[in-house]
C-alpha cells in the first residue's frame, strides 16, 4: 500500500478529531492541529500530482514507470547510435500534453539518461516537445500533432517518440525528403509490425522499440520485427 495514503488516513482521521474535539468545543489547540492536518493533506495531494501519479498523468511518474522510461530511451538510443552524430537536436514524442510541465520535469531526466547511455554521447540538445492533444490522459502521436511540433522547431536532427508513431508517417513530406530527421520511437498502442517493419526497410525509422509480452525488444534494418 502507498505510504502516503496510509499518511493521509491518519491526517484526516486527525482533523476530524481536532475538529469536533477542538474547534467546536473552543479548544485553542484544535485550531493548530486541524491547519496542520489540512497542511499535511494539502501537501501529499500536491506530491501526487507533481509526480504524474493522480488520474491525470495516467499514473505515470511511479518507480516501475521511471525505470522503463530509462530503459526504453536507452534502447532507443543504442537503435540511433550510427545515425544521429555529437550535437544533434532533438524532437521528443512524449504520450502526454506537451503543456504538462509536472510530467516532463519528473520523467525527462529519465529518458535523459537513458538515451545518453544508448548513444553514448551527451552532447545532443533538446529541440522541444511534441505532445497529444490537451486533454487526452494517454495517447498516440497523430500527424497533425507532429506537422505542428516541427512547424514550431528549428533545426531537428532527430525525433525520439515515446508515444508512437503515427501510421502515415511514411506519406508525411519531411519523412520523403533525403535530409529527413532520424527518428526512432517505442510502441505499446495499436502495434503494427508489418508497418513498423516497412518504416526501418524504407529507412524513414531507424529504431523501433515494442512492448510485446513484457518484453520490449529493440527493431533495426538490420533486425527487423
Amino acid at each position: 500500500m502507498d505510504t502516503r495514503l496510509v499518511i493521509g488516513g491518519v491526517l484526516f482521521v486527525l482533523a476530524l478529531v481536532a475538529y469536533f474535539g477542538g474547534v467546536r468545543t473552543g479548544a485553542g489547540w484544535g485550531v493548530a492541529l486541524l491547519v496542520l492536518c489540512v497542511l499535511g493533506l494539502v501537501g501529499i495531494v500536491a506530491q501526487r500530482f507533481v509526480t504524474g501519479r493522480g488520474a491525470v498523468a495516467g499514473g505515470m511518474g511511479s518507480k516501475d514507470e521511471k525505470v522503463r522510461m530509462q530503459q526504453m530511451a536507452t534502447l532507443i538510443g543504442e537503435g540511433l547510435k550510427d545515425h544521429v552524430g555529437p550535437g544533434s537536436r532533438i524532437l521528443f514524442c512524449i504520450p502526454v500534453a506537451a503543456t504538462m510541465d509536472y510530467w516532463i520535469l519528473v520523467m525527462e531526466q529519465e529518458w535523459k539518461k537513458g538515451l545518453s547511455t544508448g548513444l553514448g554521447d551527451t552532447s545532443w540538445e533538446t529541440a522541444g516537445y511534441c505532445g497529444i492533444a490537451p486533454g487526452l490522459s494517454r495517447g498516440t502521436i497523430t500527424a497533425d500533432d507532429l506537422r505542428q511540433a516541427l512547424a514550431q522547431t528549428d533545426a531537428v536532427d532527430a525525433i525520439v517518440s515515446f508515444a508512437g508513431l503515427p501510421k502515415e508517417l511514411h506519406q508525411m513530406s519531411i519523412f520523403q525528403a533525403a535530409d529527413r530527421p532520424k527518428v526512432g520511437a517505442y510502441f505499446d498502442v495499436d502495434v503494427d509490425l508489418a508497418l513498423i517493419g516497412n518504416w526501418l526497410e524504407m529507412d524513414i525509422v531507424q529504431a523501433a522499440v515494442v512492448m510485446q509480452d513484457g518484453r520490449m525488444p529493440l527493431y533495426t534494418k538490420d533486425r527487423l520485427p
